[in-house]
This record gives C-alpha cells, structure tokens and sequence, in this order.
C-alpha cells in the first residue's frame, strides 16, 4: 500500500470539498481515504477571520480541504466562505460543491430519480419565477442570453474534465463504476445512513397539483386553495403527503422508478441483479446526470415554477449554494437529489442522497490528475511578475458585490474598470485584495497616480522589473513598458492604476501615458479615483465604474471587532460604526485609536469622546495612524485624506466648496435639492422684516429695541432688508451676475477665491490655531464683526437670473457629486455622508467663520418658509434640518431674529403635526419647554415688543393652558394685551389674534359672559378700522359667533354662520384663515347638536347643509379628510337621533357624493390612470391599475398633503361605486405609507387623519349593511 506524507502547510491542499449541512458534511468526511487531522481539532489551522469549520484529509493522491458553511444555506454564505477559503488555503485551484438538491424530474427524455447525481456543465442563477432570467431597464425587460450571462465560466481544467465525462465511453464507465464501488464501500461502513430507501416513497406528483391539506372533513382554508399563489398553511407544510391525503391519483408514471422498485423488491433476481456478492443491480444504481444546474438564494418548492424555468434555460436540478462558491473558486456542483424541488418535501432521501453525492465526488477526485507542485506552470511557464507593495490584510472584510463585478469586469478582454469613492471608503484595499486573488495567474503591476511624477516613476519600476532595455528616457521607459504589455504572448497581466483623483494627470495633449496603459486582449486594468470624471474617461464610460458606498452595518462592524485586541460589545460596536457611517478609513483608525490606549480605553469611551466637543472629534478624526497597506505619502486620518479632496474641488470650483459649507448644516440623510435655491436666488421678499427708524441705523435699531419701551417698526422695504442681511449672501448672487450666461462662454470657475481657502494645509506649523480667515473687513461681503451688517447690496443688482442660478446650482452640485462628496438618492434628493458632515464643521470652527456659514444657513431655511410651495415640496420636508437648531441660543439679534423664525415653525408643526388625542402629557410639555425657551431668546435679543416675542407669549400662554395650567395662561395673555401699547402695526395684529385665543380659552373655562365681551369688543374695533368685509373682520365675527352659540343663543350664532358661508372668500383672501371661519362653522353646528332639541336644530343644520352645498368649493374643501364632510355628517347625526335612519343613509351618501366632486383627483403617471380605474373596467383589470395607484405610495419622493388627500378621494369615488374592497385595500395602502413615511409616521396628524376616515368609512359600511344592494340611497327622504 503506497504510503502519504501529511502536508506540512496549508499550501499543500489545491482541492476543496464544500458542504453546507452537517449530513452533509458527514458523507463527504466518511469518503475520505484519510483523515490529517488529529482529535484535537485541524493541525494546520486556519487565517484569522475565517469562520469556516475544516477537516483535512486526503483522496487519492490529493490533499482535501472539506469545508462546512458557516450560516448554513445560501449563495451569500457560499460566497463568504469561499472568500475565506482562499485566505486560508491559497492553493486550492478546484472546488467541489457536494450535498443534497431539488432535481428536475422529466428534463427533456431522461428520467431524473431520488438518490441520482446531477453535476453541472454550467450554473443559472434563478428566483422563485420565471421572469427572473432578466434584466429591468427603464424602456423594458431584456432576457439575459443564458448561463454565459449569468455567472462566470468552468475555467479550462474542470472544462476538460466535463467534456470527457461527457463525451468519452472511457471515462463515462469508469465514473459510473467508480460511484459504485465507493457507495458500496460507503454503505458497508454505515447501512442504517446510506442504504438506499424504499424506491416505493420516491413519489412525483403533476407540477400543478399542490401539497395542501386535501381531505374534505379537514377544517382549513388552504383545502380550498387552488391557485398557485394561494397561500398554505404552515401545519400542512410541515406535514407529509400520507398526512394530507396527497392523491395519488396525480402521479407522473416513470419507466425507470418502475424497475428500480422491481430490483428492490427482488434483489436476487437475476433479470435485475448483477452477478457477485453485495453488487448494487443496475436498476439501483444512481443515475450520474451532467446539465445546467439552477442556483438561488431561496428554496425552490414550486412544481409550476421549476418547470419553467427547466425548460426555458435547460437545468436538470435546483440548489442554492453553488453561484456563490463559482465566482471565487473554479467549481463543481456534485449534488445528489432528495427531492422534486416542489411542495411535496421529502426528507427519507436526504441521507442517502448525500451518501450517493459523496460517492461521486470522490469519483471525480480519482479521475483530476494531481498537480505537481515543483513546476505548476509547467514546461516554459515564466512565473508570474508581482510589483505591488503592499501585503494582503489578513482582517479584510469582502464585499462579494464588488469582488464579484471586478472579477466579472476581468473577463472581458482588455477590460478596464473603476472603483470610483470618497477617500478612505476602502478602494485601494479592495484592488490589493484583488491583485492578491490573481497573482498566481496574472502578472501584476502597480501604478500610483497620484501625481504625474509617482506615476511616471512607477512605469519606471514596471520596466526594471521586466529587464526591459532602456535609453535612460522617460519616453523610451513608457514605450518598452506599452509595448510589452500590447504583446500577447507575455500572457495574462492586471494593472492597477491607484489614485487617479486628478484628472490632469493624464491629459489628452500629452498622450505618452495613455499609450502606455494599452487595451490588450491579454489584460486588465483597474482605477482607484475619487473623481468621476478622470476615471469614467479612462474606463470608457459608466458602466464600466462603479460608485463604493460606505460598508453594510454588519460588515462595518466585523472589520471593526477584527481591527480590535479585545472585541467589544456589539452594541457598542454597532453604535461607533454608525457614527463613522461605515466608513472603512474611519473604522480602522477608530480600531487602533482603541488599540493604543487599551485598557484604558474602549468603544465606550470612543463613543463618549466622538459626542464631546469639537475639539476631541478633531483628534480623534485626525490622529495619525501608519498603514502598510497605504500608498506613501497617502494621510491615514479621515481628516488628512479629505483635505486632499477638498483641495481639488477648490482649484476645480471654488463655489462648490460654499455650498458644500452650506450643507454641512443639512440633516446628511435627505437634502432636497429645492431648499437650496434661495442661497443661488436669493429674494429680498422672503428675507425677515428688519427693525427700522429714522435716525437710526437698522442695528441701532435691533439694540433699541432690547430697551423694551422703545416703539420700533419693522421694515419690508428691500433695501432695508438687503442692509440688514446682505452680508450672507453668495458670491455672484448681487452685483455682476450676467443676465443668462454666455453659450460656450461660460467658466466653470468663479473669479473670486472660495471662502473655505482654510481648506489648504499648514505645513510650516504644528499649531492647532486655525489659518486667517479669508476676509478682510470692509469689503463687499466681509462679515465684519459678528452681529454688525456687513457692506450693503444694491437692490437693482440682486436679481439673479433663474436660468443662471439653476446652471450655477447644477455646476456646484456635479462638482460635489463627481466627488462622492454627495450622493443622489432619489430624484432631486441628496444624501452626505456623516463624516463629510463632521470634518467639514472642524474645518469651519477652526477657521472661526462657522457662526457666519450657520447664519447663512438660517436665512436660506427662513427664504424656504416664505417661498411659496410648487413642485410637489412641502414644508414638512425642511423640519429634520432644522431640529438641531432647538440646541442652539444664539445672542446677537441678528441671528436670533432668523433663528426664532425658524424655532417657531419648527413648534408650529409639531404642534399642528399632532391630533389632541396623539398629544400624551409629556408631549405638551415638551411643547412648553420648547415655547419657553424660544420666548426667553426672543426677549433677550429682539426685546419684549417684537412682534416675534409677542408671538411667542403668545404660544406660551396657549401651551400653558394645553398643559391644564389655566391661571398662568391667563396671566400670560393678560401680560400680551399689556404690551399692545409699545408694538407696531404688525405687533398689535399678534396681540388682536391673541385676544381671540384668550377669549376661546374663557369660552372653553365656561367663563363665556367675559370671553363674548371680548370677541364683541374686537369684532366693533375691527369693522372700525378694517371694515365689514376685510378678512380679520371676518374671523372676528366668527369668534364672536362661536361664542354666541356656547352662550346658547342659537339664532344669532346661525345667522352669523349662514352670512360666512355665503361669503365669497376668493375676494376676500387669506386661505388659512378662511378654513379657520369654515372650522367655527362646524363648530356652531355641532353645538346647536349637542345643546338643543334635534327636532329643533334640524331645520337650521338642513338650511346650512343647503347652502354648502350650494358653495360647495367654498365651504367644504378643507374636510377632504373626512369621507362626508363634516356638515352632512352633523346633519346625520341629527337625523339618527330622531330614528330616522333612511334619511340619516341618504344624506351620508350625498354628502359623500359633493366631497367626491369638490375635492381633486392625484396626478398620477399615466394622466389617465385614474380616469382608466373609475371607468368600470373588467375585473381582471381593476386589480391591476389599483397596485398602478398604490404604486405611486410606494415611492420615496415626498408629496404635497393635497396628494394623499387625491388618494383617499379615490378610495371614496370606489366605495360610491360599490367597489367597497378596492376601496379599502387602497385606504390600507395610504395609511401604512404614512406611517412607514419618514416625513410622516405614526403620530403624525396626516397618518391619524386618513387612520380616521378608514375607520368613518368603516362604520357606514357596518352601519348600513343593505348598501351593497344600492338601497340605502332614497332622495325622497332628503327633503331639500
């Protein structure tokens, strides 16, 4: 017996055995001729971060690595073991995948049973449809082409093995006999695992007839489910084909299952039996069948589905770990089949199916010669050159996504690809992973672009390496090195050409480079860069880069517990690699910090530091950390990585470093693009009013202001506006802005030097202090001393043209994008990256200008409060922006005027976003707080009369009494009417409004006799001053009737609700305050309900309902959350009061009826889509253009509110068309939308809102159950 010697290293192994279950990993372990290992575990252990488990062992004369997954089942399991697998064992030049699969039962003419064999020619990968075998482009679907399109080739050796297995008599016997003698040896050694089961068990039903429960006595819904999208119940999934009562009447009937179970039943026989003791008959031997095999990440268990998709793409069994091993690892898929891949499950086979897998494998094994490792190339083989200075990391974490797109890109012949990313975002490490991965085929060479000098001096080391001749020329160097790599016969090489982030560096006026890197059939290039521009140039377009973004939350931490000595809590993991957003530079860097300080530092104590101050995220950003695997001269610090970007952008287009400062003050997860405008398009009338009065400067003004009984007006006068807040205005958005700019003329670069000229590095000092700002007071923009106007702007030279200001915007924005400094995520929504955030406000404080950039920021939010709203943009969607400004107090006026603008809406819509039964105590608090803090900012900066600071007693006084703190509340409105006599115009307008507020309160408290004194005494001031048709006459007269009708005198307060609903608003103006009047009207018919005889109130409910509906758009637009408007709803209710329930239906329904007309429909895509839904459709139709509607709610753009009020009219057009299904399954579709929205959510008053008109609609389809027979509807009983 010929004796082995153990290998010495882990290098010796050049086959992998990988398994994805223990039974079977067992079977493949019990055919091993040998075992290395001792019982203490794998004597050659393994790389660190390898999770793989591994026996050693020998078939034949090959050294055998078996492997078992780590996660069990699935392609990305696969794909991470496999990458593990090279790390450890970086010899293996074959794998074989061996386990258990789904066959096909009937492909083509051959007959596939349980315990066969199917070993792929070639891998598809499928889901659980047929369509998937494809591709979605925004014009259509396009079939991919087949297995070449899917996933890569066999490679050349496992090529020819295939095609002698199944091409040659020779080695066709000799596998089949072979698999024999080792099943034979397999069971001899262990029957009760691998004797083969009763064949009479091995049962295929018709692909359509599914595993349910069958038998009629049997309670459960899926007995009556025929569909193939019929769901089943978990019970009988679990359950077997005896238990269901699977008919056997649908089995297919097979020829050789016939004769197998005819040879079991009879093994002695000698028609079926071979001669000699323990022979296997050939009717029960495995079948060895080689096809195309199917792999996915999910259990195929459709009969319809596998059929298809056998057919369309020629596959003979289902599994679902081979596509990820195939990419890393030249591999095999040695399967034996335990199943039909359908819903009739059977696990008796499974055992054995592994046994019979097992036994072919080694099979195969016996057939692969073995290399010889003193020569692996053989005769004339040059070894491969290698000129990369960096070793592998032995912590890397993959990214199988970008592995694989870089190994499917270096199939191409001359291929070049990009990896295009933020600075530190792991590019280059993932090239020398790549290079290290190649190196034992491939030639691999090394370029650092980073200047042109680097990358010269590396074509230099390229052709020193290669002995080629040179004249001591750079240009002789490029051209012996470009002519090397063109010639074909030097065989396969890869160069990487690291660092290209200057586009210049390889410029077309001085081709010598480019020429040097030629497209050779024999090669591939790679570029590491983090500009778009250079490097889609030289990559040949989009589709041939790729944009990095930051690792997944489960990768970031992985690198992170492998960067540490001693792992950390994952929570604390979890939490340091969010706030560095998954950045691998910032990771490491975060890793060695800890490393270095240990024990006496931690992830704690990082995170605790990060969240500091400033100063110690400075240092903890830019503190030096050495890398071997970085380029010299290349910043180990996210700091010192970025600045170099920075730099970039700066000589590229300063202008797009200013916004970049601008945005460093967004929320970094969703910028829309429309909150930037004001800073390109500046508009006076959007700007705060400004304190003005004669004598006075605009300043002096704020400061006399702060005395408290000083009368100080506020000015909208433009050039006021334009002397107080001109200062904060963009470069080129005032004086010399061309009208439209010049076509073919227009520079890309402005004339005047970015503000951010800090971004350059210090080099001649180590100091902390930050460089000089780049103002110099006195000119036009300078800042001058914090708090003081700067330089005022002519108001006729601060228009902008809008053509101009949205090219600028486009050109600031590409700079940034090319970069990676931002990234699009949706359309005209903009994400940046935390980190991007965090390094460019260090940047900001150390050169003491971030106060300036955050008052610019302030008055750009504050023009977007006063822009008016178009585009589909709401102002719900600047809130996440401005929450972290609630922190901030700031102490100049001019600040604090923008700020409490902002505060206040940030208040207002909390407040309005809430409906009164959302608010919890602790709520209303919150709001109090919130309320006191902006008051006491106000009358510190802007003084007690401001008409802000009286706004905001104003919403104290309201919070207080919210709160249930009524005396206080008093007090504070008491305090604001106090004031009345020191505000301006606009000041007094606040405290008239307050009044009002005052008087509600007294009303509410049941001192009603003060709060009509009140309202009476500010309606006669108001039709005094304004007249009996202004607006706030108006809604003073409403206030007043309101009151009334809470006194109880009817008839007055309807007279005065009948006037305001036959008013004509579009005259008068002010649509807030219009819905407020229609809101008391309401009001004034629910307590006429409440509060008096039903009888009684129904002849004045029924003349308002009349008139509604006479004025229906005037008067009930604003209930378009309501499913019937709330006057008909009154009037219902009326109506049900007195039992008149026919009358009660018929006026629900016409309510429903005008809300149906009055409110708008949603624009969809198509315009027709919903005209097309309404129409009455075939059945088969509806469903379909109702998942079109509902489609639209899945979008991540935001919605103006009107939109989801157009939604939920379609739900009420359907409900009246006794399309009651349709019209919940889309009011369920809203509601989820809303409360899975980001902008919205659960407590968000839309999402109780439309929460509530589900429930409305629910109740009159409860309460009137004969709607569906269209009897509920009676005009005769309307009685108008």
């Amino acid at each position: 017996m010929e004796s082995h010697q153990p290998p010495s290293s882990r290098e010796d192994f050049d086959v992998a055995i990988v398994c994805a279950l223990p039974l079977e990993f067992d079977a493949a372990v019990s055919v091993l001729d040998e075992v290395w290992d001792d019982a203490n575990g794998p004597a050659l252990g393994k790389a660190r971060s390898d999770l793989n488990t591994y026996v050693n062992g020998r078939i034949g004369a090959h050294n055998v690595v078996l492997v078992l997954l780590a996660t069990r089942m699935g392609k990305v399991s696969a794909a991470i073991s496999a990458s593990d697998l090279r790390h450890s064992y970086p010899n293996v030049r074959m794998a074989l995948l061996v386990g258990i699969c789904g066959g096909v039962p009937l492909p083509g003419n051959i007959e596939i049973l349980l315990g066969d064999v199917a070993i792929s020619s070639s891998l598809v990968q499928y889901a659980n449809s047929p369509t998937y075998f494809g591709r979605r482009y925004p014009d259509g679907f396009l079939r991919k082409s087949g297995a070449a399109d899917n996933l890569a080739g066999l490679g050349r050796e496992l090529a020819g093995l295939i095609n002698m297995l199944q091409n040659t008599e020779l080695q066709r016997k000799a596998l089949r006999e072979r698999t024999v003698a080792n099943l034979r040896a397999l069971q001899q050694c262990d029957p009760d695992r691998y004797s083969m089961p009763d064949p009479a068990t091995d049962r295929v039903y018709r692909a359509d007839y599914r595993h349910k429960h069958q038998a009629p006595d049997v309670e459960c819904l899926c007995r009556e489910h025929s569909q193939e999208t019929d769901p089943v119940c978990e019970k009988a999934m679990e359950s077997s084909c005896d238990d269901l009562g699977c008919d056997d009447g649908f089995l297919l009937s097979r020829r050789r299952l016939e004769e197998r179970i005819a040879a079991f039943a009879n093994p002695s026989d000698p028609d079926t039996a071979e001669a000699g003791d323990g022979a296997i008959s050939a009717a029960l031997e495995p079948a060895i069948h080689i096809g195309r095999v199917a792999s996915g990440d999910t259990v195929m268990k459709s009969g319809v589905t596998r059929d298809v998709i056998a057919a369309s793409e020629d596959v003979i069994a289902f599994e679902m770990e081979g596509a990820g091993i195939w990419e890393h690892v030249p591999s095999l898929v040695v399967k034996g089949v335990c199943d039909y891949a359908d819903s009739h499950k059977n696990k008796k086979w499974q055992r054995y199916a592994a046994g019979t897998a097992a036994a072919v494998a080694k099979a195969i094994m016996s057939l692969v010669p073995v290399a010889d490792r003193r020569d692996l190339g053989g005769a004339g083989f040059r070894k491969p050159e290698w000129l990369v200075p960096f070793p592998p990391d032995p912590d890397f974490v993959d990214r199988p996504d970008i592995s694989e797109w870089l190994k499917e890109k270096s199939q191409v012949p001359g291929a070049r690809a990009a990896l295009i990313g933020l600075g530190g975002i792991g590019k280059s490490q993932l090239a020398i992973q790549f290079a290290h991965s190649v190196r034992d085929r491939s030639h691999v060479f090394w370029l650092s672009a980073a200047t042109r000098a680097t990358l010269e001096e590396s074509f230099r080391a390229v052709a020193e390496r290669l002995k080629l001749p040179s004249d001591g020329k750079q240009d002789g160097v490029l051209e012996q090195v470009g002519r090397w790599l063109a010639d074909e016969s030097n065989g396969r090489w890869t160069v990487i050409l690291d660092n290209l982030d200057d586009p210049s560096v390889l410029t077309e006026d001085d081709p010598r480079l480019l020429k040097a890197l030629p497209q050779a059939n024999n090669g591939f290039t790679i570029v590491t860069a983090r500009s778009v521009q250079g490097a889609e140039l030289l990559a040949g377009g989009t589709k041939n880069t790729y944009a990095i973004e930051p690792m997944s939350e489960a990768d970031s931490v992985r690198l992170f517990q492998t960067k540490l000595r001693e792992p950390a809590p994952d929570e604390d993991a979890e939490r340091v690699v969010r706030i560095l957003g998954g950045m691998p530079l910032a990771i490491t860097q975060a890793a060695a910090y800890i490393n270095r300080k240990a024990p006496r530092s931690s992830a704690t104590e990082y995170l605790r530091l990060f969240e500091e101050d400033d100063e110690r995220r400075a240092s903890l950003l830019g503190g030096e950390h050495k890398d071997l695997r970085r380029a010299d001269g290349a910043s180990g610090t996210v700091l010192g990585t970025w600045s170099i970007t920075f730099e970039q952008v700066q000589r590229e287009r300063p202008a797009a470093v200013d916004l970049l400062c601008l945005l460093s003050f967004f929320d970094p997860q969703s910028i829309p693009e429309w909150a930037l405008r004001p800073w390109y398009s500046p508009d006076p009338s959007q700007m705060p009013s400004v304190p003005t009065e004669t004598g006075l400067s605009s300043f002096s003004s704020l400061l006399a202001s702060l005395k408290g009984k000083q009368k100080v007006a506020l000015s909208s006068d433009p050039e006021k506006k334009l002397e107080t807040w001109g200062f904060l205005l963009r470069e080129g958005t005032a004086p010399k802005a061309p009208a439209t700019p010049t076509p073919g003329k227009h520079s890309s670069k402005p004339s005047k030097s970015s503000r951010l000229s800090f971004f350059k590095k210090n080099k001649s000092s180590s100091s902390r202090s930050a460089p000089t700002s780049p103002y110099t007071p006195g000119s036009p923009g300078s800042p001058g001393t914090p708090g003081t106007p700067g330089t005022p702007f002519s108001p006729s030279t601060t228009t902008v043209s809008s053509h101009y200001a949205e090219d600028e915007l486009e050109r600031d924005l590409e700079a940034l994008l090319a970069y990676s400094l931002l990234i699009p995520t949706a359309r005209g929504v903009l994400k940046m990256h935390p980190l991007v955030r965090h390094c460019t406000q260090l940047w900001l404080a150390q050169s003491d200008t971030r106060n300036l950039w955050r008052q610019r920021f302030y008055l750009v939010m504050v023009q977007n409060l006063e822009a008016p709203l178009a585009d589909g943009r709401s102002h719900m969607g600047l809130i996440p922006h401005l929450t972290s400004i609630l922190t901030e107090e700031p102490r100049d006026p001019l600040t604090a005027r923008l700020w409490v603008i902002l505060a206040c809406f940030v208040y207002s819509t909390a407040h309005n976003s809430h409906l009164n039964a959302n608010r919890s105590d602790a709520f209303k608090q919150s709001e109090l707080k919130l309320a006191g803090k902006i008051l006491e900012v106000s009358e510190r900066t802007l003084g007690p009369n401001d008409k802000l600071t009286l706004i905001c007693l104003d919403r104290v006084a309201q919070s207080l009494n919210d709160c249930g703190e009524h005396e206080r509340a008093y007090e504070a409105w008491e305090e604001l009417l106090a004031r009345e006599e020191g505000a301006d115009r606009d000041g007094k307008w606040v405290i008239k409004e307050s009044r009002l507020a005052y008087a509600r309160t007294l009303a509410e408290r049941g001192r009603v006799e003060e709060a009509e004194r009140v309202t009476r005494e500010l309606l006669a001031q108001r039709e005094a001053e304004l007249g009996g048709r202004a607006i706030d006459t108006l809604w003073s007269r409403a206030n007043h009737a309101d009151v009334l009708a809470s006194m109880g005198r009817w008839d007055e307060a309807h007279a005065i609700a009948m006037e305001l609903l036959e008013t004509n608003w579009a005259q008068a103006g002010d649509s807030h305050l219009h819905m407020q009047v229609i809101n008391i009207c309401v009001s004034i018919e629910l307590k006429m309900l409440e509060g008096r005889d039903p009888a009684e109130a129904e002849p004045l409910l029924r003349e308002m309902v009349a008139t509604v509906e006479k004025f229906p758009d005037n008067c009930l637009g604003w209930f378009a959350y309501t499913p019937v408007g709330h006057f008909h709803d009154i009037l219902s209710q009326c109506l049900a009061k007195q039992r008149k329930f026919s009358a009660e239906g018929t006026v629900l329904a016409r309510g429903m009826e005008i809300m149906v007309k009055t409110i708008s429909m949603p624009e969809l895509n198509p315009p027709s889509l919903v005209d097309d839904l309404l129409e009455g459709v075939a059945d088969a139709a509806r469903q379909k253009l109702l998942n079109a509607v509902i489609d639209h709610l899945r979008e991540d753009e935001e919605h103006p509110v009107e939109f989801y009020y157009g939604i939920a009219n379609i739900a009420r057009r359907l409900y009246m068309q006794h399309r009651v299904d349709e019209a919940f399954t889309l009011t369920d579709a809203l509601v989820n939308h809303l409360k899975a929205h980001p902008v919205f959510g659960v407590d968000h008053k839309l999402t109780g809102l439309m929460v509530n008109f589900r429930k409305d609609l629910k109740w009159i389809e409860d309460r009137f159950p004969k709607r569906r027979q269209k009897e509920w509807y009676r005009p005769d009983l309307l009685g108008m």
